[in-house]
């Protein structure tokens, strides 16, 4: 940015996270992973210290406190600011921001999705296996509707820290016949489990900017059950079931409503991918990115005036 600035050229910062207003760039306080109320932004730069010094060294949570000041400073010049959603550039208070949604790649491009009801519902969580990600909340979740007498089944798809506490959570809630934990996958064998999830869950604690997980099963056709927070909420849109941040009870209730009515999966399911294919396609990011550029860049590359 110092560059571009400096030698008078257009420049476009695109913001995946909140770096322009935290340190540690994802919002959440620590100890205990709870929103942050703002506190760089109110000039608490002693309790950010604090926060990060919880997962890094004091040196690096001093650093990180002072790039900021330069970092935000310039952000307030460039050229344009993007966010990844609408709660992103709403977050994130920068002058000249707008939205420009993630875009991907239609994945079931001439292939014929499933139309069968299935017997048993199966409900997946994928990503990483940190706090912030609220699988714990899942767990909980579904020891409730587990208890209220009703089947189903629940693949966990992904590794990080939290995997040991997360099994030992399992056993104690006495789930471990109808949770797997499957680890990280990628490629054929992601594929090949996804094939069999009737419903994606996604229980973040955080304001997750524009979740491309989200987006991704979306677009497979995949019913959401969603945390109705920052940009998740914002991506599933009325696509999808969502919940409060953190409600046990409410998740529970979105699950045993899918349980109950599994036609949900299929008309939800499809309305999740005619939304992902309206809003999140590949084709119009990219449209939007090179409209954007061009209102501002001549052939040889320097601002207009």
């Amino acid at each position: 940015m110092a560059l571009g600035l400096l030698f008078r050229k257009a420049v476009v910062v695109q913001h995946d996270g909140y770096q322009a207003i935290c340190p540690s760039g994802i919002y959440l306080h620590q100890p205990g992973a709870a929103l942050c109320t703002g506190h760089f932004q109110s000039g608490h730069y002693l309790e950010c210290f604090r926060c990060q010094a919880v997962e890094v060294s004091r040196w690096r949570s001093f650093r990180n406190i002072v790039l900021m000041f330069p970092r935000r400073w310039l952000a307030q010049r460039v050229t344009v600011n993007i966010g990844a959603s609408d709660h992103t550039g709403r977050r994130i208070t920068l002058p000249r921001t707008r939205t420009i949604y993630h875009g991907i790649q239609d994945p079931l491009s001439g292939v014929m999705r499933k139309s069968a009801v299935p017997e048993t519902v199966c409900f997946a969580y994928l990503g990483r296996l940190v706090p912030e990600k609220g699988v714990d909340l899942l767990l909980r979740a579904a020891s409730k509707v587990r208890n209220s007498g009703r089947h189903f089944r629940l693949k966990i798809i992904g590794d990080g820290q939290e995997r040991g506490s997360l099994e030992n959570l399992a056993g104690k809630l006495s789930l471990g016949d109808c949770v797997e934990f499957l680890g990280y996958r990628t490629g054929d064998q992601l594929l090949e489990i996804l094939a069999g999830v009737s419903a994606s869950v996604i229980p973040s604690r955080w304001e997750e900017a524009c979740p491309l997980t989200a987006i991704e099963q979306m677009m497979r056709g995949l019913l959401m059950i969603a945390t109705e927070l920052g940009g998740i909420g914002e991506v599933v849109g009325d696509a999808g079931l969502k919940f409060p941040p953190d409600d046990t009870e409410a998740l529970a209730s979105c699950m045993s409503r899918v349980i109950d009515d599994p036609a949900l999966i299929r008309t939800l399911g499809d309305a999740a991918r005619r939304r992902a294919l309206q809003v999140f396609n590949k084709e119009e990011m990219m449209h939007q990115h090179v409209e954007l550029y061009s209102q501002y860049v001549h052939a040889g590359g320097s601002a207009r005036e």
